[in-house]
C-alpha cells in the first residue's frame, strides 16, 4: 500500500496505516511494528509521523501527515505540467485513448519520480477494478453497475474462487452500495422478481 500512502501524502492528506490481527498473528507483533516503520521510514521525505505504531485492541496502527514541503513541492509540479500539457491534451488524450484519471495517475507517478520516491511493492493484483466514475454514474447506471457485479460476485463464488481474489470486487460492490445511498438517500435493495 506505499503507493497508495504517497497518493495521498502528495495530495496533502492524513494517512491511517493499520495491521490487523487474528488469532494466533498476536504472537507476531513486532513484525507489524517493523513493517509500519519501514513504511514510515520510506515516506520520511513525504511525512511526519503523528501518531506512532502502538495496539488498540487487536489492531496496531500510525498516523502519517504530510510535510508542508511535500505540498509545495506537489502543487509546482502540477502546475508545471498542467502548464506544459494544456494545449496538447486533447489530441494526446485522443491519440492514446486516454482519459482525465489515467493523466492524473501520471502526473502522481512523475511527483514521486521527481521527488526520489521510489515504489518496491509487486503490482501482480490490482488494488480495484472500477475504470469510471463513481460521482458521476446516476440512480439508473449505479443500480446496473451493482447488478452486474453482484453476478461477477457470485459466479466466482462458483468457481470456487478464494475469498481474497474475490474480494476487490467485494469492495466494488460496497463502494457502489454506498454511493447509491448517497445518491438516493435509501439502502439499495434488489428488485423484485415477478
Amino acid at each position: 500500500r506505499k503507493r497508495a500512502t504517497i497518493k495521498f501524502l502528495t495530495k496533502g492528506d492524513k494517512v491511517k496505516a493499520s495491521i490487523r490481527f487474528k488469532g494466533r498473528e498476536m504472537a507476531h507483533q513486532k513484525r507489524a511494528q517493523e513493517t509500519l516503520l519501514n513504511l514510515m521510514n520510506d515516506c520520511e521525505e513525504l511525512a511526519t509521523c503523528e501518531r506512532k505504531p502502538n495496539m488498540e485492541g487487536r489492531v496496531m496502527m500510525m498516523i502519517l501527515a504530510p510535510n508542508v514541503e511535500t505540498l509545495k513541492n506537489a502543487d509546482k509540479i502540477r502546475k508545471d505540467n498542467a502548464a506544459k500539457s494544456k494545449g496538447k491534451k486533447n489530441k494526446a488524450l485522443a491519440g492514446l485513448g486516454l482519459d482525465d484519471d489515467d493523466e492524473e495517475e501520471e502526473d502522481e507517478d512523475e511527483i514521486a519520480a521527481q521527488m526520489d520516491i521510489s515504489d518496491d511493492e509487486d503490482d501482480d493484483e490490482p488494488e480495484t477494478l472500477i475504470d469510471y466514475e463513481l460521482d458521476e454514474l446516476s440512480e439508473d447506471a449505479l443500480n446496473g453497475k451493482i447488478v452486474e457485479v453482484g453476478n461477477r460476485i457470485r459466479s466466482l463464488k462458483e468457481e470456487g474462487l478464494e475469498k481474497d481474489k474475490i474480494a476487490i470486487h467485494v469492495d466494488e460492490l460496497l463502494a457502489l452500495k454506498s454511493r447509491f445511498q448517497e445518491l438516493t438517500g435509501k439502502a439499495w435493495e434488489a428488485a423484485v422478481a415477478k
